[in-house]
């Protein structure tokens, strides 16, 4: 899509206004078009600090299943990690582990769980994710 390529080329403005056409009518779009372009304004939002960040996540996360929910949820974690939501982020990441649990991804929400304990100087549980990670595939 479009405007998620613009949000990730940083290419702001533009991202925000066609995420604001495509999300005009959702009726064309299906659910993991609308999360991503939610997703899209979302990481905007968050970037230029303006509200209505968090809603957009929470709203993308409703709309997807599987990975895109847990690249969303994963997503939503680590930008809490940089505002006073930060305690929301190290609650909502254990949570998201469980359901990655047996996914190829499993391992990157371990490692994305250990950077949120690293980033709050708790070294302990830093540690175990690592450890649980490297358990995950120790070649």
């Amino acid at each position: 899509m479009f405007t998620w390529r613009l949000a990730q080329d940083k290419r702001h403005g533009d991202a925000l206004t066609h995420a604001e056409l495509a999300l005009r009518d959702t009726s064309r779009l299906t659910a993991y078009e609308q999360g991503l372009a939610l997703r899209a304004r979302a990481q905007v939002r968050h970037h230029l600090k303006t509200p209505g960040w968090e809603d957009d996540y929470r709203a993308a996360i409703r709309l997807g299943d599987g990975r895109a929910r847990t690249l969303t949820t994963v997503e939503y974690s680590v930008c809490q990690l940089f505002t006073e939501r930060h305690v929301h982020a190290i609650e909502l990441l254990p949570t998201t582990a469980l359901k990655a649990r047996g996914q190829a991804m499993e391992g990157w929400v371990m490692s994305t769980k250990s950077y949120a304990h690293l980033h709050h100087a708790e070294l302990d549980e830093a540690q175990d994710c690592l450890e649980a990670c490297v358990r995950l595939d120790p070649a």
